[in-house]
């Protein structure tokens, strides 16, 4: 991808801007700000496919977190695909069938396989023909199956079909108010939004385990353990310095409503109950701020661009009114949530988060199911 597209390291540059505002002032009320996985890239749409690109690229922002994130000792897939690939690769999905695993293109793709086998090619070709087993029948058919080298829109039913085609776990909630909702259905949905959003973050705070400084037991080598990781480190310091501001290692979230899909990667809440989305939006240029350029580390490898300034974090910030614009909503997580019997979401763990498909789930899940949340 075009590097003039993608950002990296812009939420820990987010982070620094939000812990320079001061906590309280006059006119300022305390705030909480929750933010995701720096490993989230923001990529934009450019001058050509601007308009109609917006669930590509989000779909891309969600391939940034998993580009970089190991799973069995490898990444879970090999590079962020291109808006050409990624048509090529639903046009696949809707017309294929019955996979034996290991999935020809996921293999492809984590580069342990160089093509599908034959014997996968033969049992796909039967299964479409004699029993119709191609993923999200229904949306196939509402874009006439083809989207290739064309401006369709897409929408998150398509990007859980592209992701559960690459073998990769994710869930829907839907947030449906009815059509002749009023303000005050609409404002429901938007507060149930925003406590999913909040929860999710919130849920996935290390908080700090009480322990003595003298203690010699086995406690403290866990800890330790658990430290190794980069991202697990930046939470525990966050937290045990009792900061406002929280890095957390949750992967972004997809938000998608009628016209137009953004990528949330966290949320600012005010003591007063006021909240803002945290989204990285692909129609907003100006979100990439002035970036530095690309210069070599120690290790003679080009590092990643990286933005130099933030000129402003309002374009980063989504309010209950701009929610409250819209009566359906539709969020898409990567992993597994379930809904309890009081209505709330079960998040998935970070500490055991799994994101790979069994061949028997992602048979399974090839038709597009959801959570109703309101």
């Amino acid at each position: 991808m075009p590097g003039s597209d993608r950002t990296s390291g812009l939420l820990t540059q987010l982070a620094f801007e939000f812990r320079k505002i001061p906590q309280q002032s006059k006119n300022k009320l305390q705030r909480t700000v929750y933010l995701g996985s720096n490993r989230t890239d923001l990529i934009v749409s450019d001058f050509w496919d601007k308009g109609w690109s917006c669930g590509y690229r989000n779909c891309q922002m969600l391939m940034s977190f998993l580009e970089k994130t190991n799973e069995m000792d490898e990444s879970v897939i090999k590079h962020v695909i291109s808006i050409s690939g990624l048509q090529s690769l639903l046009e696949r999905a809707w017309k294929e069938g019955l996979f034996l695993f290991p999935f020809p293109f996921l293999c492809y793709m984590r580069g342990t396989s160089p093509a599908p086998p034959t014997f996968c090619v033969k049992i796909t070709q039967e299964n479409f023909w004699t029993r119709k087993l191609g993923f999200d029948s229904v949306g196939a058919l509402q874009l006439q199956r083809r989207v290739y080298k064309t401006r369709k829109w897409i929408g998150t039913t398509e990007v859980y079909t592209l992701l559960v085609y690459l073998g990769i776990k994710c869930t829907i909630l839907d947030f449906d108010a009815p059509k002749a909702a009023g303000p005050a259905t609409t404002g429901l949905l938007a507060e149930r939004l925003f406590d999913c959003v909040q929860s999710y973050f919130e849920a996935s705070v290390v908080v700090n385990r009480p322990s003595s400084s003298n203690s010699d037991d086995g406690n403290d080598n866990s800890v330790k353990s658990r430290e190794n990781n980069v991202f697990t480190r930046m939470m525990v310091s966050s937290a045990r310095a009792g900061k406002h501001v929280h890095m957390t290692d949750r992967p972004p979230m997809y938000l998608q409503h009628a016209g137009h899909s953004r990528t949330i990667v966290g949320i600012e809440i005010f003591d007063d109950g006021i909240r803002n989305l945290i989204v990285f939006d692909p129609g907003r240029r100006t979100q990439r701020g002035k970036s530095s350029p690309i210069q070599e580390n120690k290790h003679g490898n080009e590092s990643d661009q990286r933005p130099a300034a933030i000129a402003s974090l309002q374009s980063y910030r989504v309010d209950t009114k701009a929610i409250e614009r819209n009566s359906q909503y539709q969020l898409l997580v990567l992993g597994e949530a379930s809904q309890r019997p009081s209505g709330a979401i079960q998040w998935p763990s970070t500490d055991s988060n799994h994101f790979l498909l069994t061949e028997w789930e992602r048979d399974i899940m090839k038709q597009v199911t959801s959570i109703r949340v309101i």
